[in-house]
C-alpha cells in the first residue's frame, strides 16, 4: 500500500471483513486504524450512500446529528455508558430503542447508519477508529445477526 504512485492517479484498496467471526473482524479493527494513518478515504460509489471513518476526537457532532434525525430505532451493542449516552441524545420517546450483546463488536444503528467500531471507547477518548456505514442492507444483516443470539 505504500508503493509509490507518481504514474498512477490513484491506490484502491479492496478490503472485506467477516464482521461475523470475532477474529476477522479485529483484524478489520486493526486494519482501519492503518487506513487512517495513512490518510486514506472510503470510496463512496453511490450505492451505500455517504460513508466515513471517524475518530475519537471527531464522531460525536455526526453522531448526534444522526440520532437527531432517527426515524424508527436505534438499536445498540455496546456498555451501558454507551447505551445511556445514546439514550440522552434521543429528542423523542417514540422511538425504539433496542439494546443486545455481540460478541463481534460494538455498534449502532440509526436506522439505515451503521456506527462499526468501539464506540464505548470512543466516548472515553481512548485512540479508535469508527466507520460510519449508510447502507440500509448491511444495517439489516447486521440487525438479523444480532437478533438471533
Amino acid at each position: 500500500m505504500n508503493r509509490n504512485l507518481d504514474t498512477k492517479p490513484e491506490l484502491r484498496v479492496y478490503d472485506y471483513v467477516d464482521y461475523a467471526i470475532p477474529m476477522f473482524n479485529k483484524m478489520y479493527q486493526k486494519r482501519l486504524k492503518v487506513y487512517a494513518k495513512l490518510n486514506y478515504r472510503l470510496f463512496d460509489d453511490g450505492k451505500n450512500g455517504f460513508s466515513l471513518l471517524y475518530q475519537e476526537n471527531n464522531f460525536l457532532s455526526q453522531l448526534k446529528d444522526d440520532i437527531s434525525y432517527v426515524g424508527e430505532r436505534v438499536m445498540i451493542s455496546s456498555s451501558n455508558e454507551v447505551v445511556k449516552q445514546i439514550k440522552s441524545m434521543l429528542k423523542s420517546d417514540d422511538v425504539r430503542l433496542v439494546v443486545t450483546k455481540s460478541s463481534r463488536t460494538e455498534y449502532v444503528i440509526i436506522d439505515d447508519i451503521v456506527w462499526y467500531g468501539d464506540i464505548g471507547k470512543a466516548f472515553n477518548k481512548h485512540s479508535v477508529i469508527l466507520l460510519r456505514i449508510v447502507n440500509a442492507e448491511f444495517a439489516k444483516r447486521l440487525t438479523e445477526l444480532d437478533s438471533n443470539i
